[in-house]
């Protein structure tokens, strides 16, 4: 079983996932994977010390996830970001839907996508941090939710942690 969890920055993602992963004994997986030589550039690209071309991100993105999945053995796992942020991504920073899908159909739908909604829990000090971008990163999702393959299971951050844990793992109940 492989479950995605998605949502703006800032919003609980990591904390959700790690309390699922726990609960569920899956592997935890974070995006972009540091480990990596393009999880690296991506952070350095995050952080502002590298200038960049839109589409180029994209396609590290999608190399740092798929050089992630191909190396993980077959198992159950929790994926902090998935699929729909490379759409979600791609759109909010102008890309055409062409560039975007060519990038984001190479990554397997997961089996469960948990969307959080709600409001932020700070602000990072990134290049995608400026509040309108993040507005505008929040209604993607949205739409985005709304149009993605598989089950979805949406949780508002208005709640604690442990009752968006207990929202997910009552939708679970049958899936996994």
């Amino acid at each position: 079983m492989k479950i995605a969890i998605e949502g703006p920055d800032k919003f609980g993602k990591t904390l959700l996932a790690h309390l699922l992963s726990q609960e569920l004994d899956y592997t935890y997986v974070k995006f972009p994977n540091e480990e990596l030589d393009s999880g690296k550039e991506l952070r350095r690209i995050i952080n502002g010390g590298l200038l960049f071309d839109l589409e180029a991100y994209q396609e590290l993105q999608n190399r740092n996830k798929l050089e992630t999945l191909a190396l993980l053995p077959d198992g159950d796992y929790i994926y902090d970001r998935g699929k729909l942020s490379e759409i979600v991504y791609g759109k909010a920073n102008g890309l055409p839907d062409d560039i975007i899908y060519k990038y984001a159909d190479r990554i397997p739908d997961p089996d469960v996508t948990v969307l959080i909604t709600g409001r932020p829990f700070g602000t990072d000090k990134d290049i995608f941090s400026a509040d309108g971008y993040q507005r505008r990163v929040k209604e993607l999702y949205k739409e985005a939710g709304k149009n993605a393959d598989g089950t979805v299971i949406w949780v508002c951050n208005y709640n604690s942690p442990e009752q968006m844990l207990e929202k997910v793992m009552s939708e679970l109940r049958g899936v996994v």
